[in-house]
């Protein structure tokens, strides 16, 4: 039985540029329904994943929308939580 769904934001105060990125669930296991990566520019890239992500696992590596690199302001998840009583799922945004 599924535990609803949840919305989180992930803030990137870092300067650095990037083109890649990945979202992993590092204790519990997700659905993973989309993520916006919102740029420093204003700009933003939608990613549908609609999947399940186990626990010590990844989303694929999503290419960054653009030429070159990009500065990524903050990322806005739509997830759910496989079963209630879980832990709260600890989820890292890994960008290259």
């Amino acid at each position: 039985m599924g535990a609803g769904t949840d919305r989180d934001t992930i803030n990137v105060n870092r300067a650095e540029r990037y083109r890649e990125i990945q979202l992993c669930s590092f204790n519990a296991p997700i659905r993973m329904v989309d993520f916006k990566i919102r740029f420093e520019n204003g700009r933003r890239q939608d990613v549908r994943v609609r999947s399940m992500i186990a626990a010590r696992s990844c989303t694929r590596a999503v290419r960054l929308d653009g030429n070159g690199a990009r500065r990524i302001q903050r990322v806005d998840l739509t997830y759910e939580r496989v079963q209630r009583g879980m832990r709260t799922p600890l989820i890292r945004v890994m960008a290259r």
